[in-house]
């Protein structure tokens, strides 16, 4: 299975606490070539489905970010809270988690 790093910066803790559209999950990179070039065309109006760990089912429509904003749906603004707050944690620490596209 292909893995990617994810992260939250303090920075976007910081500047999101009342703006929770603006919070995002950094996409710093992937130990697959494959997903960093699908990457690569993800965009607000080609927004890549994420199945991350088996169980987070999140859009991506940025190059490298996953956006609160773009996960338009209950289940997606919850499994983004969901990990938002797992990797808010431990701000700036990159994450390894499978990764697997829809």
């Amino acid at each position: 299975m292909d893995q990617i790093k994810l992260k939250v910066t303090q920075g976007v803790i910081n500047y999101s606490s009342e703006r929770l559209n603006q919070r995002q999950i950094a996409v710093p990179s992937s130990n697959s070539k494959s997903l960093m070039r699908i990457f690569s065309d993800a965009k607000k109006d080609n927004k890549i489905e994420l199945v991350i760990d088996g169980k987070h089912h999140l859009l991506m429509g940025d190059t490298h970010a996953i956006w609160r904003t773009h996960n338009d749906t209950d289940e997606g603004v919850q499994a983004f809270d969901v990990l938002f707050e797992k990797l808010s944690q431990t701000p700036d620490i990159e994450h390894d988690f499978d990764c697997e596209i829809i």
